[in-house]
């Protein structure tokens, strides 16, 4: 499991292999370090240096984050999860045809995550008068999600050209996915479209900090699998930003984006758990926390792939690592 801590005052520390939480408003809890697999330390969070140590010494990644949830930093061992060939290759995977390839699979996939989706939105939660407009939209997705498939990839096929279709393609269906996901919502939580830093919504809010978490979950994961996330495919040439996470995270932002609408659908969020921040609007107090625990069992719930029942963290952890073997094999 992972460890979060983001409430203001809280501490980190350990005892005979076992980390120790406590705070002004929380009574102490003490976790074996066996059953942390990461660490996540929000603003406000003191932790000693015995428990860095700890954690160092088992391979326990402590993650820094924002007052939004996004990745600010790590701290962990200083090692990749594998050999130093993986990264090598990783730089001709990264601007090769195999490569974009892979984009390709990754979006095709997201975008057939997003039609599932919203098809079971539209028959559970829209109004009857409302369905054949939102089942039009989600024809525009299927639409946008054939032309992507048609895309052929040759060798002579310029890649910055790819990159401009695969965008273009990937837009058109978010903004037909979107404008389901805010005509399924109850109406205190509909929202105009998809805002990313800026959120002047609730629902923006919300998914944005849960992409964050999720960004962050992505980072761990490839790093363990001994990939950078700094070279990217897709999102290339972006100063100090971890773009192969920005890459591998696509399919799985149906994740961050089924967690924002159960939440909401239970009308637990309200305007009080929301704070202005300059223009936009970020989540405060509890509703992180209402946050935070959603997405936790989320990931930590079982699905099925391939046939099989796997616990989502296990799940991605697993794709990293075959992700690192289909860059070493290619």
């Amino acid at each position: 499991m992972q460890l979060i801590l983001d409430t203001y005052g809280m501490l980190l520390s350990c005892k005979n292999q076992l980390f120790s939480i406590s705070g002004a408003e929380i009574e102490r809890v003490q976790v074996p370090v066996r059953e942390v697999s990461a660490i996540r330390i929000g603003k406000g969070v003191r932790l000693t240096s015995d428990a860095v140590m700890l954690a160092l010494a088992n391979d326990i990644c402590i993650l820094f984050v924002n007052g939004a949830g996004m990745p600010q930093g790590h701290v962990w061992q200083g090692k990749f999860g594998s050999i130093s060939t993986i990264r090598r290759k990783q730089l001709h995977f990264a601007e090769s045809h195999i490569g974009m390839k892979w984009v390709q699979e990754g979006i095709v996939q997201k975008i057939q995550n997003q039609i599932g989706y919203a098809y079971s939105l539209v028959y559970a939660q829209a109004l009857e008068e409302q369905r054949p407009k939102l089942c039009l939209a989600i024809s525009q997705m299927e639409k946008a999600q054939q032309k992507l498939k048609e895309c052929s990839i040759l060798e002579n096929t310029e890649l910055e050209r790819l990159q401009g279709t695969f965008r273009g393609l990937e837009g058109t269906a978010s903004r037909q996915y979107f404008k389901i996901l805010a005509h399924c919502l109850p109406h205190n939580y509909q929202f105009k479209g998809r805002s990313g830093k800026g959120a002047t919504d609730r629902f923006n809010a919300v998914l944005n900090y849960l992409y964050g978490m999720l960004y962050g979950q992505v980072e761990l994961a490839l790093i363990q699998a001994g990939i950078d996330p700094h070279i990217g495919v897709l999102h290339v040439d972006q100063y100090n930003r971890p773009t192969m996470v920005y890459d591998f995270i696509e399919p799985y932002r149906i994740w961050a984006e089924q967690v924002a609408v159960r939440l909401l659908m239970g009308q637990k969020l309200e305007q009080r758990h929301f704070v202005p921040n300059g223009k936009a609007l970020w989540l405060a107090g509890d509703g992180k926390k209402y946050v935070i625990d959603g997405f936790v069992r989320f990931i930590e719930e079982k699905e099925y792939h391939q046939g099989k029942q796997y616990v989502r963290e296990r799940w991605l952890n697993w794709q990293a690592q075959q992700f690192a073997q289909h860059i070493l094999n290619s």
